[in-house]
């Protein structure tokens, strides 16, 4: 595991000077101090290693999504997301460093179908359209915060980001869905 954080960091730093196309494995290997055989031992290329990240990230996150749905308390699973974030804080500014990956947007869509039941429910709205604009609105600058907070390495806890988030969002939906 120690290995991979080393790539993983020293990739992320290469990603601030170049796109993941122009990394080669020799200079990632050579930066990271690693063996190129090991490097080949989990990966087949650089596309390849923010690929299994990727995928590895998401496959917690719609782990967490089948035992904590937005519809039963969209609050810890907010909560419960953010600290699957901050566990996996060096993959995370390593996939949004790489802006190939559109890792976010799978997030988004995971959640949304929940997220707008729930607010049907919650708020008692039938208007598609306006739903779907308010969670577009709200979960682009959830996404924002969520960026900002990685990215200023996680200068509030998970509890605090999740209370800001969850007020923002109900105070959204609400003053759009009562007028």
């Amino acid at each position: 595991m120690r290995t991979k954080l080393m790539l993983s960091n020293t990739l992320f730093a290469l990603l601030k000077n170049k796109k993941a196309g122009e990394i080669t494995v020799h200079e990632l290997c050579e930066k990271a101090n690693v063996n190129r055989g090991t490097f080949y031992k989990y990966y087949k290329n650089v596309q390849d290693m923010l690929s299994c990240t990727e995928n590895e990230l998401f496959a917690q996150y719609e782990y967490l999504f089948s035992e904590i749905t937005a519809l039963s308390n969209p609050d810890i699973f907010v909560y419960e997301c953010l600290k699957l974030v901050k566990e996996n804080g060096p993959d995370c500014r390593l996939l949004l460093a790489a802006k190939e990956y559109d890792f976010i947007r799978k997030i988004y869509s995971l959640a949304h179908d929940s997220t707008i039941h729930y607010w049907r429910a919650q708020f008692n709205c039938d208007d598609e359209k306006l739903l779907e604009k308010i969670y577009t609105f709200v979960s682009s600058g959830m996404f924002g915060l969520i960026e900002q907070w990685i990215h200023s390495d996680f200068d509030v806890s998970p509890l605090e980001l999740a209370s800001v988030i969850n007020d923002m969002s109900d105070s959204c939906v609400s003053t759009f869905v009562n007028k």
